[in-house]
């Protein structure tokens, strides 16, 4: 009887210890901000972690035991990294999420281009004597951090779909991101090189005469231009397309027959996909860079340069044009 008391006892004491503590992440950026105020972590992004009381009050446990896992397809945590230091500390690169295994579950959220991973550390020490296990979930955000671009409207009164030539074009964006510094459409002459930079305040409707991805116009041409508190982003931000004209082909692509994206060398096409030849691949200026007529399994891009492309192929049920986005690395 006194045994059951004693295990009861104890018991209850490590359960109001973990109670009494919680797990606090802290954003290290020049104006410090909480991960719970700060949102979904971006790449490059740095996070400590530390044990707080339930008045905030930092306490340094006893005995410390910290892993940082990302959520596998399967719904486990796969572990990146291991630590006993009191504190402990995270950052965010890429090369976790560029590897082919584990394959970590994708998160979308409505009207948000982003895909997001979810993120998780645990806390496992003793504090006075007292067991303490913590866990802290969070999202992280990686292609394309931001700026979160949604393209209302597009329409344009003549559009050549082989070089991608737009005239009189006007297209309405609506920008939604609470971390973008500011957004700007760069015009410049191609014969003269003069630039004109227009900024624009990045929560609010906008009508320019610009697209998110660079093209020509008469004798100019724009390109779309946003700077973050992490960098500037340009060329990275996926489409999603609310209205577009018939005659423009839409960027984004539910169900793309290739992989990977990015891409280094070999750009490959799934099974069974051979209706969807011929291939062109045109870069972020409109000219064809590669042509493949015959069904092929694998696509050698090795000698493109880095950049923005557009991959031209057709459905694989109605035999309509599509296009989408690749980014070689």
């Amino acid at each position: 009887m006194l045994l059951a008391l004693i295990l009861v006892f104890t018991y209850s004491c490590d359960i109001y210890a973990q109670a009494e503590y919680i797990l606090s992440g802290t954003v290290i950026k020049p104006s410090v901000s909480s991960l719970d105020k700060y949102g979904a972590l971006l790449l490059n992004d740095s996070c400590a972690f530390h044990v707080v009381d339930k008045t905030g009050r930092r306490v340094i446990p006893d005995v410390c035991k910290w892993n940082f896992g990302v959520e596998a397809k399967q719904g486990n945590y796969v572990t990146v990294k291991n630590a006993t230091s009191i504190d402990y500390g995270i950052m965010i690169d890429s090369s976790p999420y560029e590897n082919s295994k584990p394959e970590y579950r994708r998160y979308t959220v409505q009207n948000d281009s982003s895909t997001y991973f979810k993120g998780k550390v645990t806390f496992e020490g003793e504090y006075q004597g007292r067991k303490i296990q913590l866990d802290k979930e969070f999202y992280i955000n990686l292609l394309p951090s931001i700026p979160k671009v949604k393209v209302l409207d597009v329409t344009w009164s003549n559009y050549d779909e082989q070089w991608n030539i737009y005239d009189d074009g006007c297209m309405t964006l609506q920008v939604n991101s609470c971390r973008a510094e500011d957004i700007a459409s760069i015009e410049k002459d191609k014969y003269t090189y003069v630039t004109l930079i227009t900024y624009f305040e990045p929560v609010i409707d906008a009508e320019k005469g610009i697209g998110l991805l660079e093209f020509y116009d008469g004798d100019r041409y724009f390109v779309f231009s946003a700077v973050n508190f992490s960098g500037v982003v340009t060329g990275k931000d996926t489409l999603w397309n609310s209205k577009v004209a018939t005659s423009i082909p839409a960027v984004k692509v539910e169900s793309i027959p290739f992989y990977p994206n990015p891409v280094r060398d070999v750009l490959y096409v799934y099974d069974g996909m051979d209706a969807i030849f011929p291939v062109s691949i045109y870069d972020s200026k409109g000219r064809l860079v590669k042509y493949v007529g015959m069904p092929m399994n694998n696509i050698d891009v090795s000698n493109l340069v880095e950049g923005i492309y557009f991959v031209s192929y057709k459905d694989q049920s109605s035999e309509k044009k599509l296009t989408f986005k690749m980014i070689k690395n």
